[in-house]
């Protein structure tokens, strides 16, 4: 689901917003780590171009994985293992990461 930008501040903000407020629900930070973009220098140009690879180095996540340019009225980014190679650390209790587990 696309969002706007939020101040920096808001990175580790875990709560509930109000029912019927903006954004109202549960929030939770699921995985806290760094991701840097793979197969390019450039990532902006993968992302133009419908498929940015990208490795994850997360609590939760690690591994290679990529967002395809989806072909829905909005053109959403679809998140996928590009490899088969982004797994769940054991922390996660097993949750599949990409749309190739099962």
């Amino acid at each position: 689901m696309h969002v706007e930008d939020h101040p920096v501040e808001y990175f580790d903000f875990e709560g509930i917003i109000p029912k019927g407020a903006y954004g109202g629900g549960d929030v939770i930070v699921w995985d806290w780590g760094t991701w840097q973009p793979a197969e390019t220098d450039d990532p902006a140009r993968a992302i133009e171009r419908g498929e940015l690879h990208f490795d994850l180095h997360g609590e939760k996540l690690t591994g290679r994985g990529c967002d395809h340019r989806g072909t829905d009225r909005h053109r959403n980014p679809r998140t996928s293992s590009c490899d088969g190679d982004t797994k769940p650390d054991s922390a996660s209790g097993g949750v599949p990461t990409s749309s190739t587990d099962t």
